[in-house]
Order: C-alpha cells, then sequence, then structure tokens
C-alpha cells in the first residue's frame, strides 16, 4: 500500500540523542509481538498495538516512574490503557521490562486461565492498574486517579514544595479515537478541566481508523478544539513515530501544573504492514501470515520465525528492573524522612494502606429510638456521614448536582477543587476538600469513583436518584468486575418519590443493580438500619455498595437499635418473632418493612404466628452459611410474601413456589407518595389479604425445627431436625403413617399399609407450578419424585413453562449443560421444598426428589463423584438424594458419596448379582461416614431395581425361542428377579446393627407395564411389601388408584417361588448375564441418547 503524502508524514521516525539501534529494534520487536500473537490466537487486535510501540515503549522504559519489582509501590506513577482492547500495547511492555510476563503468555493470549486475557484484567495482570475495554471507561478513570492523587497529597504531605513530596507522581492515560467519542469521557474530561489536574496527561492515538474504518462517516468535530474548550492544554505530535517529540510533549506536560494535558498523537494503524495499515481490518482481526512475513522483511527479521526476541533487546529491557529498584530507592529515602518528620501521618498512611479501620470505628453512631413518625433514610444518612468524616480522614465524597437531595454533604469541609472555582457557597481547597462536585455528570461521577478507589489509599463516595444509577451502570458494572471500593448513596429510591412521576420513580433498578454480580445492593428499613448500612459497608471485604434510600420520612421501627448492628451485616434477619413456631414470613425491604411489621401483629391477632424478616442486602444475605439462612427463612415454612416497590424479579428464589409478592410491576404515576402507595397495593390491608392467600396455597407448616430454643438470630441458631427424632421417627413411621388421614381409604394408602412408598416417577415445571404435584401429595399418597434425564427432557420440550428462564438465560454466557442443570436444580429445589413435610412425618426416609447426574459419564469414577457433590451442593435440600448409576464405576462413586453425608438413590441395577454389590457399596459408605464422624441418621439411600424392561427383554427372546413352555413365561421374569433382589435385601440388612444408620430401602423402578396385555398394576401389586419404594409413573398410579387391588405382603416369603420361576426360565433358554448386561447398556444410553436430544434443543432456544 502506497502512502498519501499526510499519512506519510505521520510516520516519519526521529529519535532523541540517548536513543540508540537497540531501542529502535526492540520498538519493532514490539510490532512484530503483536502481529504474531493475534495471528496465533485467531482474534484480536493487532493494528494498534504496531503502530503505538514507540509510544508505549517509550512511556515503559523511559518516561513513568516504576518499578517492575514491586508494581505497587506507593509512589509509581500510573498508567491506564484505555484502549484496552489494544491490550498487547501493554503486555508486550510488561513482558519486556519484567514486570512477570514471560513469553509463552503472549503465545497464550485470549487462553483460558492465561495472564493475557482480551483486554487488561485489574488485580490479574502485575502491572495492570486498572480493567479496560469498554471504551471511555479507562480515561474516564484517569481522572479519578489524578484527583486521588492530589487528595493522598493533601492527606499525608500539604505542605511539601510543588514536585518535591514523595507522594507527587503522574497519571498516564492513552487513550483511541472511541475513546474520545464516548460520552463518559466528555464529563469526566471536562470535570478534569476545571479541577485542574496537572498531574494527568492523556496520550489520544489519533489514527481515524474503527471497526467501521475511516472514522470520518461518524466523526468529524475537532477534538483538540473540544479538549482546549475544557480547560486542558493541547499538544500536536504530528508522527507516533516520533520519540524526540512525544519526550518533548511529555516535558511540556509536566512545566503546566494548573491544567492537564491531552496529547494529540497521530499514527496509522498497523504501521509499517504494507498491505494492511491504515485499514479497518487491521484493527479487529489477525493480519494474516503472508502480511506478518512482508511486515518482518520490511522490519529486517526474519520472516519464518515467530514470537522472535533478541537477546540483547530483552537484556537491554529488562534493565528497567534495576532503573525502578534505584528510583524506588531513593523515592524511599524521601519517605523516610517524611515519615520522620510526621508520624501521626505515617500511622495514618500505614492504616489506610492496610484497609484498616481505626479502632473506635463504629463508637458514637447515631442511634434513634422507635418512632411512628420517623425520618427519611437519606436524612439519617447524611447524619451518619458526619459521624464517619470524624472518624475517617480518607472519606471523601459529593453528588452529581444533588447534594442537598442526596444529603451528601460533609459539614464543615471544604469541597475539593482549586480556589478559582470557589463560589458564594461552596470555598474550594485542592488539598484539603473532602467535598466532592461531580456537576449533572452521572456516568462520569462513577468512572471517576472507580479512579480514585482504583488509586487506592482514600474512601470515596457519590449519590445521585437511585433511577439515575441507570446512567451509571456501565462503570458500576466494571467496579463490581474490578472489585472497586465505592460507595454510592442512590436517594428517591421508589415511587415514595411522588409527584416528579414515572420519569424519576425507579421501577426495575433495583432487580438491575442485584443483578451485578459483586455489587451489594442495601435497602434500609429505617435510620438505625442506615447507620448499621455505612458501618457494615465501611466493614466488609472491598467491593462496591450502594445503599438505597428513602425520599419519605419512614418510620423507626422497635428492635433496630438492637437487632440491626448484627442483621443488616448479615443481610437479612428476623426482626419481629413469631409468638409461636412460625406458619407464615413477610419478607421486606426498605420503606416497606414498616408495612410487614404492621401486617404480622394483625395477622397475629387472627391467630397466625408471623415472623417479619427484614432484607436490607441480598447478596450479604447469600454470603451466609447455610445454616443462618435456614435459620432465617427455614424452609419449613413455604407461605410466605416478600414486599417491595419495584419488581418482583429478585424475589421468586426466596418464596417460591407457594409465596406470594407484592411489588411493582409497571411504571408510577405524578401523584403524592401517600396516594401511589395505596393505590399500587402497599398497605397493610393488602399484604394482609396477600399473606392470607399464601396461607391458602401453602402446605401446613411444619414446626421449625428448634424453635424457641434459641435467641433470635444467634450464629448457632438450629436449622434441621434434631438428629434423634429424626432416628426415633425413622424407626416408627411407617409409609401409611405418613400419608394424609383423608387418602386411608385408597389403594395407595394400602400399599402404604403393607410398607411400600409411593413415589412419582415424573417432574416438571408444569407440575409444579399449577398446583399438581401438591395435590399428588395430599390427595394421592405421593410420598416422594424421582427424575432422569428422560424425564427432563420430556419436561422442558413441551408447552411454554421454561420459556421465560430460557430467555432470561440466552442473554448469559452459558453452555446447553449449564442451562439445563440449573433449570433442573430450579425444578429439583422447589419439589423438596413442596415434599418438605413429608420428610419431617417420615424422619427423612420419604419426601425425597432424585436427581441424576451426567448418564455421560457414569464410565467415569472420578467425575460421577465430583459431579454428586456439586449437585449435593447446588441443590442445598436434605431431602434431596443424588442418582448414581450401579455400573462398575459408579460403584466407588457411590460409597464416597455416601461417605461424605450424600444421600444417594443407586440407579440402572438389573441384577441380583449387581445389587449385591451396591449393598456393599453403601454398607462401606455408612462405615467410612462414621468414621469421618457425620451423623449417620441424616444419610438415606434406596436401590433402584429396575422391573419391566426385564420382561420386555425376556419376553421377546421367549418369544424367538418359541415353544409353548417359552410362550407361557412371558410377563414372570420381572416380578420374579425383583422378589429375589427382596429376599437379599431381607438376608443383607436383618442383622445390620450400625447405630443411627438406617436400611438401603429396594425402590421398584420402570413399574409401568409395556405390554397392552398385562395388567397396569402388575409392577406394583406384585411388589408390595415392608421397606420398599415403588416410583411410579402417573398412568401406573392412576391404574392403581382407579382399580387395583392390594392384596397384602407379596414380597416376604415370596423368593423361593421366584427362585423357581428362574430355573424355567434359564431351562427355557434365557442368558440372564447377557439379559443384564444389554439392558444396563441400553439403560445407559436411554438416558444418554434423552440428554444429549436435551442439550441440542437447549442450544438451539438459547441462540
Amino acid at each position: 500500500m502506497s502512502l498519501s503524502p499526510k499519512l506519510k508524514a505521520k510516520t516519519i521516525r526521529r529519535y532523541p540523542s540517548d536513543w540508540n539501534e537497540t531501542d529502535t529494534r526492540a520498538v519493532d520487536t514490539v510490532r512484530l509481538l503483536a502481529a504474531d500473537a493475534v495471528q496465533n490466537c485467531g482474534s484480536g487486535h493487532p493494528g494498534t498495538a504496531m503502530s503505538l510501540a514507540p509510544l508505549a515503549y517509550t512511556l515503559y522504559q523511559r518516561v513513568l516512574k516504576h518499578n517492575p519489582a514491586d508494581p505497587q509501590w506507593a509512589g509509581r506513577d500510573r498508567f491506564v490503557l484505555s484502549v484496552g482492547h489494544s491490550s498487547l500495547t501493554q503486555y508486550i511492555q510488561l513482558f519486556l521490562g519484567g514486570f512477570g510476563l514471560e513469553l509463552d503468555d503472549l503465545k497464550q493470549l485470549r487462553t483460558w486461565g492465561s495472564l493475557t486475557p482480551g483486554h487488561p484484567e485489574y488485580g490479574h495482570t502485575n502491572g495492570v492498574e486498572i480493567t479496560t475495554g469498554p471504551l471511555g471507561q479507562g480515561l474516564a478513570s484517569s481522572v479519578g486517579m489524578a484527583m486521588a492523587a492530589r487528595k493522598e497529597r493533601g492527606l499525608f504531605d500539604p505542605d511539601a514544595p510543588a514536585g518535591q513530596s514523595p507522594f507527587d507522581h503522574y497519571v498516564y492515560t492513552i487513550c483511541s479515537d472511541g475513546d474520545v467519542q464516548e460520552g463518559v469521557t466528555a464529563e469526566a474530561c471536562s470535570l478534569a478541566g476545571t479541577q485542574q489536574l496537572g498531574n494527568l496527561i492523556v496520550f489520544w492515538d489519533d489514527n481515524n481508523i474503527s471497526i467501521e474504518d475511516d472514522t470520518d462517516i461518524a466523526f468529524s468535530e475537532s477534538v483538540a478544539k473540544r479538549y482546549e474548550a475544557y480547560g486542558w492544554q493541547v499538544l500536536e505530535v504530528g508522527s507516533g513515530e516520533d520519540v524526540a517529540a512525544l519526550e518533548q510533549a511529555v516535558k511540556l506536560a509536566k512545566q503546566d501544573t494548573l491544567r492537564p494535558t491531552f496529547i494529540r498523537v497521530q499514527t496509522v494503524i498497523a504501521y509499517p504492514a504494507p498491505n494492511a495499515m491504515n485499514t479497518g481490518a487491521s484493527h479487529g482481526a489477525a493480519l494474516g501470515e503472508e502480511e506478518i512475513q512482508a511486515t518482518k522483511k520490511f522490519l529486517g527479521f526474519d520472516p519464518d520465525e515467530h514470537f522472535h526476541v533478541d537477546e540483547k533487546v530483552l537484556a537491554h529491557t529488562r534493565e528497567l528492573v534495576n532503573r525502578g529498584t534505584k528510583a524506588q530507592q531513593e523515592w524511599q529515602q524521601r519517605f523516610d524522612a517524611w515519615a520522620k518528620k510526621n508520624p501521626e501521618r505515617k500511622e495514618l498512611f500505614d492504616r489506610m494502606a492496610a484497609y484498616e479501620l481505626p479502632e473506635n470505628f463504629g463508637e458514637d453512631m447515631p442511634v434513634w429510638e422507635a418512632d411512628s413518625k420517623g425520618i427519611a433514610t437519606r436524612k439519617a444518612s447524611a447524619e451518619v456521614i458526619q459521624v464517619l468524616a470524624a472518624q475517617l480522614p480518607e472519606l471523601w465524597g459529593g453528588s452529581a448536582d444533588l447534594a442537598g437531595s442526596n444529603n451528601t454533604v460533609i459539614k464543615g469541609a471544604p469541597s475539593f477543587g482549586p480556589q478559582s472555582i470557589s463560589t458564594d457557597m461552596w470555598q474550594a481547597d485542592p488539598l484539603h476538600g473532602r467535598n466532592l462536585h461531580f456537576g449533572i455528570r452521572e456516568h462520569g461521577m462513577a468512572a471517576i469513583m472507580n479512579g480514585i478507589a482504583l488509586h487506592g489509599h482514600t474512601r470515596v463516595y457519590g449519590g445521585t436518584f437511585l433511577i439515575f444509577s441507570e446512567y451509571m451502570y456501565p462503570a458500576v458494572r466494571l467496579g463490581a468486575l474490578m472489585g472497586t471500593d465505592t460507595y454510592y448513596v442512590w436517594t428517591h429510591d421508589s415511587i415514595g418519590l411522588g409527584e416528579d412521576g414515572p420519569t424519576h420513580q425507579p421501577v426495575e433498578t433495583l432487580a438491575a443493580l442485584r443483578a451485578i454480580p459483586n455489587l451489594a445492593v442495601i435497602r434500609p428499613a429505617d435510620a438505625n438500619e442506615t447507620t448499621q448500612a455505612w458501618v457494615s459497608a465501611m466493614r466488609k471485604e472491598k467491593g462496591p455498595k450502594g445503599l438505597a434510600l428513602t425520599r419519605q420520612n419512614v418510620p423507626v421501627l422497635e428492635g433496630t437499635a438492637e437487632k440491626a448492628s448484627v442483621g443488616v451485616a448479615k443481610g437479612a434477619y428476623v426482626l419481629v418473632e413469631a409468638s409461636a413456631s412460625p406458619e407464615l414470613i413477610l419478607i421486606a425491604t426498605g420503606s416497606e418493612v414498616h408495612l410487614a411489621v404492621a401486617a404480622a401483629e394483625r395477622l397475629e391477632a387472627e391467630g397466625t404466628p408471623t415472623r417479619v424478616v427484614s432484607a436490607p442486602c441480598l447478596e450479604w444475605f447469600e454470603q451466609q452459611d447455610e445454616n443462618y439462612r435456614e435459620s432465617v427463612l427455614p424452609r419449613e415454612v413455604t407461605a410466605r410474601v416478600s414486599i417491595e416497590a419495584g419488581l418482583a424479579m429478585p424475589w421468586h428464589k426466596y418464596t417460591a413456589p407457594f409465596g406470594r409478592q407484592i411489588s411493582l410491576e409497571h411504571y408510577g404515576a405524578s401523584a403524592p407518595a401517600e396516594e401511589l402507595f395505596a393505590r399500587f397495593g402497599f398497605t397493610v390491608d393488602n399484604v394482609v389479604a396477600e399473606a392470607k392467600k399464601a396461607l391458602e396455597q401453602a402446605p401446613a407448616a411444619n414446626k421449625v425445627p428448634g424453635w424457641g430454643n434459641t435467641a433470635d438470630n444467634k450464629d448457632d441458631a438450629s436449622v434441621s431436625a434434631d438428629a434423634a427424632s429424626i432416628t426415633a421417627s425413622a424407626s416408627s413411621v411407617t409409609p401409611a403413617q405418613a400419608i394424609d388421614s383423608a387418602d386411608a381409604d385408597t389403594a395407595l394408602a394400602e400399599l402404604a399399609a403393607v410398607g411400600t412408598a409411593t413415589w412419582l416417577d415424573d417432574l416438571s415445571r408444569e407440575r409444579i407450578v399449577s398446583g399438581n404435584l401438591k395435590e399428588l401429595i395430599e390427595t394421592k399418597s405421593v410420598l416422594g419424585v424421582t427424575t432422569n434425564p428422560s424425564i427432563f427432557s420430556a419436561a422442558m420440550s413441551k408447552g411454554d413453562s421454561y420459556d421465560a428462564d430460557i430467555a432470561r438465560l440466552a442473554t448469559r454466557d452459558i453452555s446447553a449443560d449449564q442451562a439445563v442443570y440449573e433449570l433442573a436444580i430450579s425444578d429439583v429445589q422447589n419439589a423438596c421444598d413442596i415434599l418438605s413435610s413429608v420428610y419431617q412425618r417420615t424422619g427423612g426416609a420419604d419426601g425425597r426428589v432424585s436427581i441424576e447426574v451426567d448418564p455421560r459419564i457414569s464410565a467415569d469414577t472420578d467425575k460421577t463423584l465430583q459431579q454428586a457433590r456439586d449437585l449435593w451442593k447446588r441443590v442445598d435440600r436434605n431431602n434431596a438424594m443424588i442418582k448414581i448409576p450401579a455400573t462398575p464405576e459408579g460403584l466407588p462413586a457411590i460409597t464416597a458419596a455416601l461417605a461424605e453425608g450424600i444421600s444417594v438413590n443407586v440407579t440402572l441395577i438389573f441384577s441380583v448379582e449387581r445389587y449385591r454389590e451396591v449393598i456393599q457399596a453403601y454398607k462401606e459408605g455408612i462405615a467410612q461416614a462414621r468414621e469421618n464422624g457425620l451423623d449417620l441418621s441424616k444419610i438415606h439411600s434406596v436401590a433402584s431395581f429396575f422391573v419391566s424392561r426385564i420382561d420386555t427383554e425376556v419376553d421377546k427372546r421367549l418369544e424367538q425361542i418359541g415353544t409353548e413352555e417359552a410362550r407361557n413365561l412371558r410377563g414372570q421374569a420381572g416380578i420374579a428377579n425383583a422378589r429375589r433382589a427382596y429376599a437379599l435385601f431381607i438376608e443383607e440388612f436383618q442383622n445390620f446393627d450400625i447405630p443411627g444408620a438406617h436400611k438401603q430401602r429396594p425402590l421398584w423402578a420402570s413399574t409401568g407395564v409395556k405390554n397392552s396385555d398385562y395388567p397396569a398394576d402388575m409392577y406394583v401389586t406384585e411388589l408390595a411389601g415392608p421397606d420398599t419404594v415403588n416410583t411410579m409413573p402417573e398412568a401406573t398410579l392412576e391404574a392403581v388408584l382407579n382399580g387395583g387391588t392390594i392384596n397384602g405382603d407379596t414380597l416376604t416369603g415370596a423368593g423361593d417361588k421366584a427362585e423357581a420361576i428362574f430355573r424355567k426360565l434359564e431351562s427355557a433358554g434365557i442368558d440372564f448375564a447377557d439379559v443384564y448386561a444389554k439392558l444396563e447398556l441400553e439403560g445407559i444410553d436411554k438416558f444418554v441418547n434423552a440428554w444429549e436430544e436435551l442439550l441440542e434443543s437447549m442450544s438451539q432456544r438459547l441462540r
């Protein structure tokens, strides 16, 4: 490609006098490493890294004050690569400079687990100060870094002459055409000019190329004049290859201490690639091997060698370690002299650098007495901020032009900024100011706050209306990704702001913010919770926290003065306990908690024991251990109502499957707050009404284990049934005693009286949400549920019950496997909750729901065990069972899982010989669990013995044999096989006497008849007996209910007859070893095929 004279001018090389050929060779090496790295991984952005090579090399090797041996050196300059897609610009310099990256890291660009991800990530790669990639964020945050540097100077060394303090340093940023187009940089850079940040130096890579090629199609203003208008010093460097001009620009930038400097650097993207330079193609795609070879020839490198670095070049660039170490040693002398002169400030520096709070932190915090008139939580926050500011010199903050409404002012403190921007209302101080004025720049504010936090040492807060957090979202999300220590004060948090109407009333906002991983959203109920929200936010580990505060007054509630100090930090807590074991739980946040309290009083007066849970921070609640979460929201109580003036989306997790949500699923309106709350259902009357609906829908609550034995909200609160009572009930409660008395005259009740528990061999979202499963439990004696891959494949491919969740999952980077298990686990959790009362009544024997490990790993012991652990943890229900196939590889996994306390449903058992192995695996697992000190009463297991499939296969073979004797034996093998297994069960468990342990009950599986000539209930009526389970498809269940006759115990003593039938079958020519082997293989294959069909279907639906 031939460059025009204008473009050629941007490639003129000029070097300072102390530059040598090794430096030039190093710069050219950078270009080729960038090209090779992108070509090697097949994706990335080579062009900008090639043309920025001289600038990046000059900054890292000749300008920046830093030390590769100590990338966190407090006295270092900061570097921000705002053009994050050109991550190689930084990675290659980190490699050359000796920061810890090596050549292999460049070869692993953009691969799993590498130190060189697609965009630079803070905390992942040494030397990376900030995560960048979303254009504009880096440049905007660099403004915050520069502000923080000046604030730090004011805290620690305000009296030193300019340039002579150990805390004086610069912030250098490289940005792109895309960065300066983004609105967030306009917001932040405008403020930087107002702040007169002379310690901020920005290089604009002006190459006129973006993904859509020439930027003239969309970008025509004079950026330089715009930055001049912002109050920046603007300098021009006509060629990105002119190192002498770059260094001169840096010198001029440092001389202007009252303005940030914006250096326009004109480059040709991908220079000197002969055909790719100055093209949009080079921006975001590999150049191609031929183009790279041509570039290598042009620069004098071997075209066939990849990732070449001269030893001389690397030795030269790694001298940066020695230079950086020397610079830090010289700085340390100045720092030590300062520390000796300023011992109190040194003590403050050490505390802040360690991210510690002062010893007296949390003392003298405001506490409010119960008061029905109350106070707005934004006003309570203002009082807390004053106390915090007195205790924490590092705290500073402000608002996006809403200080009077957000109540964010630190009273008596000056504003942060040069004295020249002072007004009649605000007096500014560049070093001692604590009140920040971001102007009407919410997005810029959030990005600047990220920069302040990343710079380190100080703690910054920023305020606006909650609705305008939606302007902040990209920077808030990026801060959450990085774990920046920022504090957002979001006021006017609901329709409670009133007359300003729906444009200002947040509805979807809380749900959207809670969807950001690693962001804590705190919505305190009253003034006392607001105090503790601030205290807890300060005490928690680093990460962004947002306080959602009311405009309107809310009552100060009874109990918060005492309970909030512990409860808020845990995210949710019992504010008002029920008068007896709770039958209903009301869960609320913020301004709606007082409604829950008042409603609970009325419900208690009407005879319903009601617990009120205040849940100011769901993220913190989820971080608590299972015991604590269970102590607050016991699964025995399924009648629940959530109350929050926003979308119900976050609450279904806590209220499903029977709960109700009082929420706002539409926009608000312009009217007084009191009227809006009444019209939209946020009243005590409506809470009571919805509570009664929940009580009608939910099963009657069992007594909460441990209720009344411990004080509210103790860490050691009992959250599971007492082991002794479970053991006792397991030995005394039969299936007949477990079913509802209303069903006592049904055939299934008769079956239960014999000792066989009925489980349903099916599960779907439709069964759960329609109430069908609940109905089967309450009216048809169903005591458990089993699932398998075929069942979930059928469930998820029919109807629309899963559509909403699949649409939600499609917005995430999630595989079909992950999606299927997320949906299946949710169904199993809800089914477990519905069956929890059965689980309690039977001492844990029934009320079980099974979920199976991936059938594709049935031949891998380690993977099977690992997934069993994972499913047990993710389902997180004591009444779950993990199904593991009884393959040779599955048996050790069964033993190991039981030894860890996991309840197991052993599936796909066809032969008595394999069943014997299963029993031994169970006994070994229980013995190991005992050695591990586990409570054996909580471990249950069933052995799923398949029945009808035996007949299907044997009958087919008998037909092929064709004799009358053979045909007369049809339909007998399955029952005889199961009865032989039952005889083995009696033999193996009659003397089973490990204290506290349970027998592993046989479970008759595959009990739906496959031959329509056979009675539909034959695999039920002929397999009735003590200590057994029969899992039935619904058709079989209905057949038993509608015409089945239970003839008592048909198992005990039937073993001899079964053996006689088997001898006849073998004499007729049936090879049972072959039958069993074939059925086991087919069983696995059937489930694998169903699973793969489901995954393929899910993949399509996720697109």
